[in-house]
């Protein structure tokens, strides 16, 4: 996508979209930033599923289909994502807050530490999603491989004892 394109799409002139936005990456991140909204107003975290692993799987499951029904956009988002421009961090930050609610909120009840589990499947999801868009993995590689990744970590298969030296900023 270049911004000549957007421009062509939507009638506006590249002046116009670059006094909103500072980078196309930026203006993929809103993107990105609304859809994600919009996952979490449609209730896409929202699950019946008996447990925790179950409704997080299901989650992650909505999200890669929502990727695969647009690869190209969706490989779009996540390496604009990857930007390191402050705009698009800045949007980062909130999109992965939004995204961190929707776990947390699907792990509720757990004895599970949620900003370390959000953090794990987290740093996980973002290599997945980096293999995919690399096209080193399918996205029905990724959506199986996260949804594993969920349910060891709830499963405790990790020995958390063994991390409690490692430092999260």
């Amino acid at each position: 996508m270049q911004i000549r394109d957007v421009v062509r799409l939507t009638g506006l002139s590249s002046a116009t979209i670059y006094r909103y936005f500072s980078s196309k990456d930026q203006l993929i991140a809103a993107a990105h930033l609304d859809f994600v909204r919009q996952l979490r107003a449609d209730g896409t975290g929202d699950s019946d599923a008996a447990t925790a692993g179950e409704r997080v799987a299901e989650f992650l499951h909505r999200t890669c289909e929502a990727l695969a029904r647009s690869p190209k956009l969706g490989q779009a988002f996540v390496l604009a994502l990857g930007s390191t421009d402050p705009g698009v961090r800045e949007l980062r930050k909130e999109q992965d807050a939004v995204v961190q609610e929707l776990v947390k909120a699907a792990i509720e009840g757990e004895p599970v530490d949620a900003d370390e589990f959000n953090l794990l499947l987290g740093l996980a999801w973002q290599g997945a999603l980096y293999s995919w868009a690399h096209g080193e993995l399918t996205i029905e590689e990724i959506d199986a491989l996260l949804q594993r990744v969920a349910r060891v970590l709830l499963a405790g298969v990790v020995d958390v004892a063994a991390l409690s030296d490692v430092q999260v900023r």
